[in-house]
């Protein structure tokens, strides 16, 4: 029975939906309105759910009536964020058509309440308020609205939120152009270099030049970033060349992107030019250039540099400066000459310089060594479980198997796990996907594991490496 009533409370819900779709006037959605709010076939849950629909033609339809909306909102027992945003947008909008009087500061007000009743904002919720600053030529609340959207994170360590939003200022500006200004694009080419959003980058820099927006040092120096971290080089080294002036900034962004990719003569052909030009470098620039010898594996370069940039340009080498050292020399399988480095540093060597050895006892199979770095590194961090992978897969690439189910029955009894999980992004045809070991609803998982089946089926028939059918590879012996 109770099941019978669900699926008619299922339909009762669907059937009004499609009214609300194809709903065409006021008078129409009234009679829907009514029959919402009299029928006591319907729950709360969808009440809501029906009202927000309701919400949404009344206040951004053509055909719709803000007052009406506004009514409508007052009566929604307890709105979402999604109700609020709706109407937000609503008052933004109709600030610049023809009751821009009426509805004055109402979007702010709005937001405003939605703060005290405790809901955090989201990427939908700040286009609106900034094209209403844009509409009123107000910088004060312009730069008020700015401060909330780095307060929330739209600006910092949430790229994908921060292009979402970028994209929705965009589109939401209509006919009054809502122009961002360089440390806005410069931020959204910073979000792009994080998520490898190339297509995305290229949009903006094609912006740019139809746009007018000088491309000054910071703006050429965040291309040249985003071209590099998403794989360019060769774009990132044309708008390298084509910048009128380059500070310290710009030639240490180019000689980390070459450093990065393995151009390491280019790297050095760089940091030619910035001396002859007279610029300086700084303690970031010896380290691309650092990175550029260990990638290389040019170890009498990395010592050359490291000379230089204390008796030239009086710079001392900090922690992450020997880090690159022991990493360079590690990658060569010169062990006895990284540990001499690391005992002679005037300061206490950290995770990374350590991490740097361990990294080259797994790539060298160095067990005795890298058993002793992992161990230390495990007490040293206990809860940190990239030293027991890295321990465990050391044990394995020497056949102690034993040893490496040991690590495994360790980080299981320790509750030691990946605190964050794995997740990637990838582009296609300028959409970002998100997916992680977790899973994901955008991501064809079926159509993933067709992929590793043929490839699972070549490298058996190569003899090579196998998938377990469970997200785990197995190695042939």
């Amino acid at each position: 029975m109770s099941s019978f009533l669900e699926s008619q409370r299922q339909n009762l819900r669907n059937a009004i939906l499609r009214l609300i779709e194809e709903c065409r006037n006021m008078r129409q959605l009234k009679q829907i309105h009514t029959q919402i709010i009299k029928s006591p076939h319907i729950p709360q849950p969808d009440q809501t759910l029906l009202l927000s629909r309701l919400l949404f033609f009344c206040a951004i339809s053509d055909s719709g009536s803000l007052s009406y909306a506004t009514d409508i909102f007052r009566v929604i027992k307890n709105p979402n964020l999604h109700v609020y945003n709706i109407m937000i947008r609503a008052y933004a909008s109709e600030n610049y058509g023809r009751d821009k009087n009426r509805y004055s500061f109402k979007s702010f007000l709005l937001y405003k309440q939605m703060l005290c009743e405790g809901f955090v904002p989201n990427c939908l919720t700040f286009p609106f308020l900034l094209k209403e600053c844009a509409v009123r030529v107000d910088s004060f609340a312009g730069s008020s609205i700015n401060g909330q959207v780095i307060k929330f994170g739209f600006c910092g360590g949430r790229s994908k939120e921060a292009l979402e939003l970028f994209h929705e200022m965009q589109a939401a500006s209509g006919d009054v152009m809502v122009r961002p200004d360089k440390i806005t694009i410069a931020s959204v080419l910073s979000a792009c270099a994080q998520l490898g959003a190339i297509d995305h980058g290229k949009w903006v820099d094609s912006y740019l030049r139809r746009s007018g927006l000088e491309c000054d040092v910071v703006i050429g120096t965040a291309l040249v970033d985003m071209y590099g971290k998403c794989g360019s080089v060769e774009r990132a080294s044309k708008v390298f060349e084509e910048m009128p002036e380059k500070d310290i900034l710009a030639y240490t962004t180019m000689i980390s992107v070459l450093a990065l990719h393995g151009f390491s003569k280019e790297a050095f052909d760089v940091y030619g030019e910035m001396e002859m030009s007279g610029v300086k470098p700084n303690h970031v620039t010896f380290v691309g250039l650092l990175t550029a010898c260990s990638h290389a594996g040019l170890i009498d370069k990395g010592h050359w540099f490291l000379d230089v940039m204390k008796r030239v340009h009086s710079i001392e080498p900090q922690v992450y400066h020997y880090a690159c050292m022991v990493d360079m020399l590690s990658r060569a399988g010169l062990f006895e000459e990284a540990e001499r480095v690391i005992r002679g540093m005037p300061m206490k060597p950290d995770v990374f310089v350590w991490g740097a050895l361990l990294a080259g006892c797994q790539m060298h199979g160095k067990v005795e060594l890298g058993e002793k770095v992992a161990k230390y590194l495990i007490n040293l961090e206990p809860l940190n479980h990239a030293f027991y992978v890295n321990l465990r897969d050391i044990y394995a690439k020497s056949g102690r198997f034993e040893d490496s189910r040991s690590i495994t029955t360790l980080m299981k009894e320790r509750g030691i796990k990946k605190e964050v999980v794995g997740c990637s992004m990838i582009e296609i045809d300028g959409v970002i996907h998100e997916f992680s070991v977790r899973g994901s609803p955008y991501v064809g998982m079926e159509r993933i594991e067709q992929v590793l089946n043929v490839l699972n089926k070549e490298m058996n028939r190569k003899g090579l490496v196998g998938y377990d059918g469970n997200y785990g590879i197995t190695m042939q012996a």
